[in-house]
């Protein structure tokens, strides 16, 4: 999910946030680097494939996925529609001590989508995108004010684990990017940590070090995802058989791409693909949905009116 495509408010700060509401079809495997993402069903039934396990929600459900957390969605539902609100990690930089990270691990069920937090959360999350749709001077002190409330609700309500960072190294963000994009554009080749450590000038254990601390994951993590991610599209949206994906993602063998599969979805590939011809799912490019639909501001706007 490509939220520079969605509509969006960001305000002057660093840590401003992004929004968008987006129709679900087939599982398009993402994260977002460096940002939290709270995702919300607005509408439908939705499988989340999300900390290698496969949550069934339905609507009104929340998500809350820590900065490099893998999610995919997927659903049969026609109507199934997925509102997420991203915002920088350094976002609790003036709450949380210097030095300090937080981790949340929350996902809503039956049982709690309606406490009174909940309803909060999605109260100011639907306060955010209204401001997102209509910005103006007056929207923006709205979306400024929401989001302060909105991170100190996550802070107080929501338990989040807070640790130490367990590392001093870093990289730049220059440097940062420009590894992103050489793993990106050669996902399908043999790539080693010395052969990047050495192109960009770091020791391979202080560069594996700080790509952790920037990115959530080591490197090699990181180029599977990339190559999972590509799979993913190949096997939804091309002809060719499972082998030719596996090898030509860069998977050093297809037994390799069908764990990894099993593991995040549930499912072999094979099955999925069947599930695919079912319902004539061609695409795993979720579309971004107008805020004025009527599929996405009516529940954003019954949130508003708790």
């Amino acid at each position: 999910m490509d939220t520079s495509k969605a509509y969006t408010f960001r305000p002057a700060s660093p840590d401003g946030f992004r929004c968008c509401a987006l129709k679900i079809s087939g599982y398009d495997y993402s994260w977002d680097e460096g940002r939290f993402r709270i995702m919300i069903v607005l509408n439908g039934n939705i499988d989340l494939s999300f900390r290698r396990n496969v949550y069934h929600l339905e609507k009104d459900d929340i998500v809350i996925a820590n900065p490099c957390e893998t999610h995919a969605a997927f659903s049969t539902d026609p109507d199934a529609v997925l509102f997420c609100l991203s915002f920088a990690r350094q976002a609790f930089r003036e709450i949380l001590p210097q030095g300090m990270k937080c981790h949340f691990n929350f996902i809503s069920d039956g049982s709690t989508k309606n406490d009174t937090v909940c309803r909060q959360l999605r109260y100011l999350c639907a306060q955010m995108a209204d401001a997102a749709a209509s910005p103006s001077p007056m929207s923006d002190m709205t979306a400024r004010g929401a989001f302060d409330l909105l991170k100190a609700l996550l802070l107080t309500k929501f338990y989040p684990d807070i640790s130490r960072r367990r590392t001093s190294v870093d990289i730049d963000a220059t440097t940062q990017k420009k590894i992103i994009s050489e793993l990106t554009r050669r996902y399908n080749e043999k790539i080693t940590l010395e052969e990047v450590a050495l192109k960009f000038g770091y020791n391979r254990t202080y560069l594996s070090g700080a790509f952790k601390k920037v990115i959530g994951v080591n490197l090699y993590e990181y180029l599977t995802m990339i190559r999972f991610r590509q799979a993913v599209r190949e096997l939804t949206e091309t002809d060719k058989t499972l082998t030719a994906i596996a090898y030509d993602c860069g998977f050093p063998e297809p037994k390799t791409f069908n764990r990894i599969f099993r593991e995040n979805f549930g499912m072999m590939p094979a099955e999925y693909r069947n599930i695919l011809k079912q319902y004539d799912i061609t695409t795993c490019h979720t579309p971004y949905l107008p805020f004025d639909t009527p599929e996405v501001s009516v529940p954003l706007q019954s949130y508003i009116s708790i």
